[in-house]
C-alpha cells in the first residue's frame, strides 16, 4: 500500500491568543460541571476570562481532567473477597456450581426478547370493514395537491 505524505500545518495555525469556538465552549460547560462535583482542593482558581481563549480553555481542561482522573484512582472499590451466593437468586444456579455471566445464562422462559416475539402478535387488530351499501366519508389526502 502507497504512503499517503500529509503535509504539516503551518506555524500560523497555531495562535494561544485564538478565541474559543463554540465546540470548546460547550465542552467548558461539561468541565465546570464536572469541576463542581470535584472536592474543594482539585477545583481550579481560574477566573472565567481566563477561559476565553484557547490556550486557557486547554489549561483549565488540562488541570480538570487531572483531578478527575486522582480522585478515579483513589475511589476505585476494592476487589471482592466473596463470590456472590448463587442461592440468593432462585433458580439461577443449580447447587454445588458456580454462578456464570448474565449473559451466557439461558433465556428463562417468562421473559422473551421482543425479537422473539412473532410479528403477528405486535400488530394492531383491524377494524371491520363497513358495509358496501353505506358510503364512506372522502379521506383527507397526506399532502400535495388534491385531485379534481
Amino acid at each position: 500500500m502507497p504512503t499517503i505524505l500529509v503535509p504539516a500545518p503551518p506555524a500560523s495555525a497555531f495562535n494561544k491568543n485564538r478565541p474559543i469556538s463554540d465546540l470548546l465552549a460547550h465542552r467548558l460547560k461539561h468541565f465546570q460541571h464536572m469541576e463542581a462535583k470535584l472536592p474543594n482542593a482539585l477545583h481550579s482558581n481560574m477566573a472565567p476570562r481566563d477561559l476565553l481563549t484557547e490556550n486557557g480553555a486547554t489549561q483549565y481542561i488540562a488541570h480538570i481532567t487531572r483531578g478527575l482522573l486522582s480522585v478515579g484512582q483513589s475511589a476505585r472499590p476494592a476487589a471482592i473477597s466473596k463470590p456472590v451466593r448463587p442461592s440468593v437468586i432462585r433458580g439461577a444456579v443449580k447447587p454445588g456450581r458456580t454462578l456464570a455471566v448474565a449473559a451466557s445464562a439461558p433465556p428463562s422462559s417468562r421473559s422473551r426478547s421482543r425479537a422473539a416475539i412473532p410479528r403477528s402478535a405486535l400488530k394492531k387488530p383491524r377494524k371491520p370493514k363497513a358495509d358496501a351499501s353505506t358510503p364512506e366519508p372522502p379521506k383527507p389526502s397526506k399532502g400535495g395537491r388534491s385531485k379534481p
